[in-house]
């Protein structure tokens, strides 16, 4: 450098020239290289910050979608939860249910002021003080043959109490079936002041052969309803509501027939009956229909049913 300035002064003005350029493209070239750092430095600084922000809004990302899987694993836990909850509660609601209402018929059954009560197989029986027999679940086995030698009802027969005029509705309290003795006959045989039965779909007919005189002589029976059972096994239905004189209501036109032989007397004396439906019946298995209407001075028509005309004498028909 002391050396281009000496020279520049030997030389005159214009060897000077080539020096101070010299020093101004130095300067320049150092201005520039500083102002390229500087850029560089803000392009770092720059790349850092969009560095940081773009960490920052990534963890912002993550930590937003952390929270909403949180959220909704919270709203899934609560809901299971909940639904659980109303899932116990309903249990509870329904057991405490069953157990007030088991709770209710045991003490109905144990009132003191019930007339009577026993069982019949293992099905417990009882009349309260309103003339209701009441029949809880169970399975009549072979309890009724005893009765039915005699032609009678566990509540009319000749060794026992003769309810016959004290009750006056039957009502089934649960399922009630049979098995070892499949004959339900005279069941209710003789109950003179018995006007109604309720829940008789809980007596179980299915694998039932005989209903032979069921309700014969229940001279205040005013309707039975039979449509939610099943007659598939029956073969006997002689005599079932002979001498049912307050017979109005009679549903039958679901009845399943098919395997009945006897029909003998089964409407006899229904004497306010005016109608029953029967033209769906298949009695194609018949072998006997003797005096089926004998005395049903009321009925007007039964529907068109195959084969009766050669079967039966129809009394006071004025269709068949």
């Amino acid at each position: 450098m002391m050396m281009s300035i000496l020279i520049g002064t030997i030389g005159g003005p214009l060897a000077s020239v080539p020096v101070a350029q010299a020093v101004t493209d130095t300067t320049n070239d150092s201005s520039t290289a500083t102002q390229t750092i500087e850029a560089a430095a803000s392009s770092q600084v720059f790349s850092d910050d969009a560095a940081t922000s773009n960490g920052t809004d990534s963890t912002t990302a993550t930590t937003t979608a952390d929270s909403a899987s949180s959220t909704s694993a919270s709203s899934e836990s609560d809901s299971t939860a909940s639904t659980a909850a109303s899932s116990t509660v309903s249990s509870a609601s329904s057991a405490s249910t069953t157990s007030t209402t088991k709770a209710t018929k045991d003490a109905a059954a144990d009132d003191e002021s019930n007339i009577a009560s026993s069982t019949i197989g293992s099905v417990p029986w009882y009349i309260n003080s309103a003339g209701e027999l009441h029949l809880e679940a169970g399975d009549f086995g072979t309890g009724l043959t005893v009765y039915q030698g005699s032609n009678a009802s566990p509540w009319t027969a000749s060794w026992v109490t003769n309810y016959a005029s004290q009750i006056k509705k039957v009502v089934f309290d649960g399922e009630v079936t049979v098995s070892s003795n499949t004959s339900l006959k005279n069941l209710f045989t003789g109950l003179t002041s018995l006007t109604s039965i309720e829940n008789l779909n809980l007596l179980k007919t299915d694998n039932a052969t005989s209903l032979e005189a069921m309700f014969s002589g229940d001279t205040a029976l005013t309707t039975v309803d039979f449509t939610q059972n099943n007659f598939s096994s029956i073969t006997n239905m002689s005599n079932m509501f002979l001498n049912c004189k307050s017979l109005t209501a009679l549903p039958t036109s679901n009845w399943q027939v098919g395997n009945v032989t006897d029909f003998s007397s089964m409407f006899a004396s229904c004497s306010k009956l005016t109608s029953l439906a029967l033209g769906s019946w298949n009695v194609s298995q018949a072998t006997t229909m003797l005096s089926m209407f004998n005395g049903c001075t009321s009925l007007t028509t039964i529907g068109r049913l195959a084969r009766l005309k050669t079967l039966v004498p129809c009394f006071g028909l004025a269709r068949v």
